[in-house]
Order: C-alpha cells, then sequence, then structure tokens
C-alpha cells in the first residue's frame, strides 16, 4: 500500500491514487481518466462544423456558404439568386426604422407643445391690463 503522504486526488474524478513523477498541463489524472481523455474522439473545428442558411433552412458546410455582415450565414445557391435580407435581418430593420421615426416624432411633438405653451405665456403677459398710476 502506498505511503498516505504520496496519494494525490485525480483532479477529474477525486479518487486518490499514487501521484507520479510528473504531470502534464498542470492537471493529475489518475490512469482511468487519463486513458478517457486520450481515446476521445478530437473535437471537430468551429471553420469545419456546418452552417444553417438563413434563407432556406438548409445545413451547409462551412465552405459551401459565405457570412455576410449580419453574421447570417448563407448558401450558395441563395447567393446566386441574389437573396439579400433573411426575415430576422428585415424584421431588424424595420424596427430601427420605426423606432428612429417615433423619436423625431416624440422630438417634433414635444418642441411644437414647448412653442405653444411660450406663446400662450406671451399673449397672457401681453394681454394683462398695466399696472394703475398713482397720481
Amino acid at each position: 500500500m502506498a505511503d498516505l503522504d504520496s496519494l494525490k486526488a485525480c483532479d477529474s474524478c477525486g479518487a486518490k491514487v499514487p501521484a507520479p513523477d510528473g504531470h502534464e498541463n498542470g492537471k493529475f489524472l489518475c490512469p482511468a481518466c487519463h486513458a478517457l481523455t486520450q481515446s476521445a474522439a478530437p473535437a471537430t473545428k468551429r471553420e469545419d462544423s456546418p452552417r444553417r442558411c438563413a434563407f432556406c433552412d438548409r445545413i451547409v458546410a462551412r465552405k459551401d456558404c459565405h457570412r455576410n455582415r449580419y453574421g447570417e450565414y448563407v448558401c450558395l445557391e441563395c447567393q446566386k439568386k441574389g437573396l439579400r435580407w433573411s426575415s430576422r435581418r428585415r424584421f431588424v430593420k424595420v424596427a430601427k426604422k420605426l423606432l428612429r421615426y417615433a423619436l423625431i416624432g416624440l422630438i417634433g411633438v414635444s418642441v411644437a407643445a414647448v412653442y405653444v405653451w411660450f406663446i400662450i405665456k406671451v399673449i397672457a403677459f401681453v394681454a394683462q391690463a398695466p399696472p394703475p398710476a398713482n397720481d
């Protein structure tokens, strides 16, 4: 049996096993966890993973699609058709226009209200009777 001081806990499962002389990447793994990490298939790179076309909703390989400036992926067939705005992008564009027009309208109404208030105050001031003379 190994000495209690030489036992070390696995960083993955927490099992106590005799510590080897060295470990890689600053992590200590028991033989079972080490074997699992070595046998696991390497993850696919993000560039190689398939994408979904924003227009036709087909899954296409990354090399067969183009990322437009809005972060949407467009397959070659849809590019050839000349499709420009996806439904999501069209919604965002219309929402931004509506917000812009609403803010401009609100500013216009506010300026008009202040102008009318000022005119009413001026008319009220001019319409006042002059103070009585003390003769």
